[in-house]
């Protein structure tokens, strides 16, 4: 049996000495006879004295079978370096250190085969690198299948290296359709659509390129964005045709609005929490313009078109709509009647996010108004004349009749002045009809005035 000193004559000082390369040596019967210092520090939680244990103790057990084979190897083939990878459990025997081995036939100075030589090096940061990047990139995977937009990855010779479900799913067609074929050959190349210039434009200028295409062939909008690599192009894409019919329907319904807001009489103002103007219709600006000298464009404070002996007024009613409150009063400035409203304004989500300020010309309504009330006291007129004052000549008609009905043996003279108290009394209701008839055209002549003056 050899030495350690009979060993080390036959191995090169700089590997005896090594801090970084491990070096064992067993026997044919596969004990340790040899390790170097870097192997004992390393392993030393496993055993303080390796000479005459078993190699197998620093070997994790599923490993055993690939040492062994390794080492059958080493006597198939004498003059062969078999390269292994082996794992020791850490010490808290949650983890392993990897070790990359080279094996091989440790001859005596006669060529005789007297054990095994093993040179190893730790190589545990790259494994475990390996493992995460592994794990890393079977996460890709899985959040590239799993994501609801479409991808694919293209080489350099724009064949398919990559697809996800969402893809085969949006374009009509298998990953196996797709892998190892050229993009133009499957999709046309025209300048009929956005996505050949802009991936030709993302691998010529080396930039992240965002836009949108329509397929005719489809009938589908998509947006997308591709990201050039020295591996290809990344692409992911997205069905937008749902969002661009949405689109296109809220645009008609701003345009009917819009209408709806140009075509009234009254003057519209929406107005933010910040007493911002962020609406206004014609009308509106009309009005401004005849008070102010301007048109009140979007972007105004609604401050400046209110006159200064209303502003306290305006700010009291601005603070009760943005609590809720519906505030509706009426204004004149001598000349014309007007309405003013404000409304609190809500989005989805039922929060307030600004009011709603109207203004209308209720003049004509006003001058109705007053129409009926002079009416009505024109009515009140002539009903208290019917109930006072007509009611007395009638009186005496009716018992002066009455006299002359009962009272058959009145002189001529009594019955003379009976007539003539009748037609006294008669004559004094015709003034009174007269009176109220006046009364009555007066009224009509006023409104007419009126409606003809406004």
């Amino acid at each position: 049996m050899m030495t350690e000193d009979d060993i080390k004559s036959l191995l090169p000082e700089c590997l005896l000495r090594s801090e970084t390369y491990y070096l064992v040596i067993t026997d044919l019967e596969g004990r340790y006879v040899f390790v170097n210092n870097a192997f004992k520090e390393r392993f030393s939680f496993i055993c303080e004295n390796f000479v005459g244990q078993p190699s197998l103790i620093a070997i994790y057990p599923k490993d055993h079978q690939v040492c062994l084979q390794a080492v059958e190897q080493c006597f198939a083939n004498p003059d062969k370096v078999v390269k292994v990878h082996l794992r020791t459990p850490d010490t808290n025997q949650q983890d392993f250190y990897w070790t990359e081995w080279e094996f091989s036939l440790f001859k005596d100075q006669y060529k005789n085969p007297i054990g095994i030589l093993c040179i190893g090096h730790d190589i545990t940061e790259t494994e475990r690198a390996n493992k995460q990047a592994k794990e890393l990139a079977q996460k890709v995977e899985t959040i590239i299948e799993e994501i609801t937009d479409g991808f694919y990855l293209l080489d350099r010779d724009w064949k398919f290296v990559k697809i996800n479900k969402v893809s085969e799913q949006i374009l009509g067609i298998t990953r196996e359709q797709l892998l190892g074929r050229k993009i133009w050959d499957l999709f046309p190349d025209t300048p009929d659509y956005n996505y050949s210039a802009a991936y030709r434009n993302a691998i010529a200028e080396n930039k992240s390129i965002t836009f949108e295409d329509y397929r005719p062939d489809l009938d589908k909008w998509f947006s997308a964005v591709c990201y050039p690599s020295t591996e290809g192009l990344t692409v992911f894409f997205r069905d937008i045709t749902q969002e661009k019919k949405y689109i296109e329907t809220i645009k008609q319904q701003e345009y009917i609005l819009r209408a709806i807001y140009q075509s009234t009489s009254e003057a519209s103002t929406f107005i933010d929490k910040n007493f911002i103007i962020r609406y206004n219709n014609k009308v509106a600006q009309s009005i401004t313009r005849q008070v102010f000298g301007k048109e009140a464009q979007i972007g105004d404070s609604s401050l400046d078109y209110v006159l200064p002996e209303y502003q306290a007024e305006f700010k009291d009613f601005y603070t009760k709509a943005l609590s809720g409150q519906n505030i509706i009063v009426e204004r004149t400035d001598g000349i014309n009647w007007w309405q003013l409203s404000m409304y609190p304004v809500y989005d989805e989500q039922q929060q307030i996010i600004g009011i709603a300020h109207n203004v209308q010309n209720i003049t004509e309504r006003k001058n109705r108004e007053l129409k009926i009330l002079q009416q009505n006291e024109t009515l009140r007129a002539i009903s208290w004349q019917q109930s006072h004052e007509v009611r007395r000549p009638v009186a005496n008609i009716l018992g002066l009749c009455d006299l002359l009905k009962n009272y058959k043996n009145e002189t001529e003279e009594m019955k003379n002045k009976y007539i003539e108290s009748i037609l006294s009394a008669t004559q004094e209701l015709d003034k009174i009809i007269h009176k109220i008839v006046y009364q009555a055209n007066e009224s009509e002549y006023l409104d007419k005035w009126q409606t003809n003056a406004y």
